[in-house]
């Protein structure tokens, strides 16, 4: 895992958009969005959060219904990061929004890495059983329910798969607790007309969200296409 698929760091140190206006408003975040690691070590920054949470029994789990058959399920995995490595993570010119930007095949292919990478984290360490909540094709919650590693491994399928900031937190008592958007600050600045939210959260708001494929009898599934969600990253910033 000490390396990418791709050549990410030729090209990391290419400027996609400024942080101009975040400078104005909060120059301390225009600083370490600037220094922010190349896309290989901000992956490697991400997976060691994981494996952190994973260790402490701090990550966030539900097995969401599909909207077209209840008994097929989804793994949420949620896992706080910290509003610095969140920050870096969504908004730097390495980060993950970056990656497709450049080409919504590359960030694709971030995301898988990344997908694998948490796979790889839970087959080694992951318990038998989690203890985790079951969810409606809403999001909301409906019971405690645990779910097996087997499950989550078949469920976390890379090419399936997707990562992006938690909106709907997991309480580990039940419930779901929306956090806010940070969507409402200083922009990126990509042109002098083309304009993305740059997502800001406070620390203990800042947790990110991996979702996997639906499990059906006929196979893994997504209803919307990883493709579609890709080219819409990559000329809106948003999924």
């Amino acid at each position: 895992m000490d390396r990418l698929p791709w050549a990410a760091r030729m090209h990391d140190e290419l400027r996609l958009w400024s942080f101009e206006e975040i400078e104005v408003n909060e120059p301390a975040r225009a600083d370490w969005l600037k220094s922010a690691p190349d896309s290989a070590q901000l992956a490697l920054a991400v997976l060691a959060k994981f494996d952190e949470s994973l260790a402490v029994n701090q990550v966030r789990i539900g097995m969401e219904q599909s909207g077209s058959n209840a008994r097929d399920l989804r793994v949420t995995l949620q896992f706080h990061v910290g509003e610095e490595l969140s920050d870096q993570f969504l908004n730097a010119n390495s980060g993950y929004r970056a990656q497709y930007r450049r080409d919504w095949q590359r960030g694709l292919s971030y995301n898988q890495h990344l997908i694998v990478g948490v796979r790889s984290i839970i087959a080694q360490k992951g318990p038998a059983e989690f203890p985790g909540r079951l969810l409606t094709p809403k999001f909301d919650d409906l019971v405690g329910r645990l779910t097996t590693r087997d499950e989550v491994l078949a469920s976390l399928v890379p090419e399936l798969s997707k990562v992006w900031f938690c909106a709907k937190l997991i309480t580990v008592t039940g419930g779901i607790l929306r956090l806010p958007s940070g969507a409402v600050g200083p922009h990126l600045r990509l042109d002098e007309s083309t304009h993305w939210a740059s997502i800001s959260r406070d620390d203990a708001d800042s947790w990110l969200d991996i979702k996997g494929a639906f499990v059906g009898a006929a196979g893994p599934y997504q209803p919307k296409s990883p493709i579609e969600r890709a080219k819409k990253l990559q000329e809106k910033g948003e999924a």
